[in-house]
């Protein structure tokens, strides 16, 4: 938008992404008349979330997981109650191999998973140990073959320990979040659109998801907390929360009418840019003017708190292999990481120098205050010393 010479930005950005909108804001600092800074940016809502799954040739890999391990359990339960009925048998002599020499190998459940993991790329992810390796690249081009000598080559404790760490693998892909779809400017979600959004911000609290899908159907307070097995405590304060994002969901429609003021010249409130899961109901609702973060309310508690645990890593690591603490730790403050982790990064150098920030009743950062040495259990290290330039007088 151009008037009286001056360029007014007004800009559509999704509110997840705060940190490259606020390029719409730069400055041109050869025209003394560039007016951008002063450009409003109206935000929209991402599309809601959906679970990843699995396609079909990692459901293989899985379905074939399963029978192992129920083979495997039926197999540790029949031993156990051949034990428990006859314990003074004594033991059997090693069977001899069921084929002979240059006779083929009957395939066993261990190699269909190799050859299942293979198929699917998986052995990029996680690799199979070195020997195993090798005696998949020794068998050449027959994939049949190539599979039973993985097998052979692998030691049952191993194997388990492949087993378990692919399973775990699997479900993590499985439960993986993406957005799924588009969102329709100004149109407030279904109700499976309403289910995804809630199942991305609150799957880890203590509404399960019968109670989530409750909700997401408007389903009353009673009937949502029948779900949850318990209508007092924690349930309670998530189910208040999760209407309150509810609620706040349905304003999309305000998206619309927050750019119509915006082109008419008119106030749109100012709201943080965030991401819905990780900043929570505070990023909407959406359809104001988002900016970046307000240096008043960094770090965040959650990036305070991943901030201290990464310093005291860092620390501990370095002691590890030292035997000593650091003299000096080099920390980058970039702008684009701290508006996406809400300060995350300020909060590593605030727990290596051994400080803390002390809050207002509102939540704004009033200052910071230093740890003392038999709370922070480090021994003093001198003083800080900054060269003098970088406080000119």
């Amino acid at each position: 938008m151009f008037g009286g010479g001056r360029c007014l930005v007004r800009y559509l950005y999704a509110a997840n992404n705060p940190s490259e909108s606020i390029l719409a804001k730069r400055l041109d600092p050869g025209d003394p008349e560039d007016r951008r800074g002063y450009g409003c940016l109206v935000s929209y809502n991402v599309p809601p979330y959906a679970r990843a799954g699995l396609y079909k040739e990692l459901q293989s890999v899985r379905g074939l997981l399963s029978e192992l391990l129920e083979r495997r359990e039926d197999v540790e339960g029949e031993g156990q109650r051949l034990r428990a009925a006859a314990p003074a048998v004594p033991a059997a002599a090693p069977a001899a191999s069921a084929a002979g020499d240059g006779e083929p190998v009957e395939p066993t459940l261990e190699a269909a998973v190799i050859q299942a993991v293979v198929a699917a790329g998986l052995q990029k992810d996680l690799p199979f140990p070195s020997d195993v390796q090798q005696a998949i690249s020794a068998a050449g081009d027959d994939v049949d073959a190539a599979a039973a000598a993985g097998a052979a080559a692998f030691e049952v404790e191993g194997f388990e320990d492949y087993a378990g760490r692919l399973r775990s693998y699997l479900a993590e892909l499985e439960a993986t979040l993406f957005s799924e779809g588009l969102h329709t400017l100004g149109q407030s979600p279904t109700t499976e659109e309403l289910r995804g959004y809630l199942m991305g911000c609150f799957e880890e609290s203590a509404l399960p998801e019968a109670a989530i899908d409750a909700l997401a159907r408007g389903r009353s307070d009673a009937e949502v907390l029948a779900q949850c097995g318990s209508e007092s405590g924690e349930p309670r304060e998530q189910l208040r929360a999760a209407r309150e994002t509810v609620s706040l969901l349905e304003r999309n429609v305000e998206e619309i009418s927050g750019m119509l003021r915006a082109l008419n010249g008119e106030y749109v409130l100012p709201a943080p840019g965030g991401d819905l899961i990780r900043d929570g109901a505070a990023v909407l609702p959406t359809g104001r003017n988002i900016h970046a973060l307000d240096p008043y309310r960094i770090p965040s508690q959650t990036a305070l708190q991943r901030g201290l645990a990464a310093a005291e890593k860092t620390i501990e690591g370095y002691r590890a292999e030292h035997g000593e603490y650091p003299e000096t730790i080099a920390v980058n403050l970039w702008g684009l990481e701290a508006i996406k982790t809400r300060g995350e990064s300020v909060a590593v150098a605030l727990g290596l120098i051994g400080a803390r920030p002390v809050c207002e009743a509102t939540g704004r950062v009033a200052r910071y205050e230093l740890i003392p040495l038999q709370e922070l259990g480090r021994p003093p290290r001198g003083r800080l010393v900054l060269p003098e330039r970088h406080f000119p007088r």
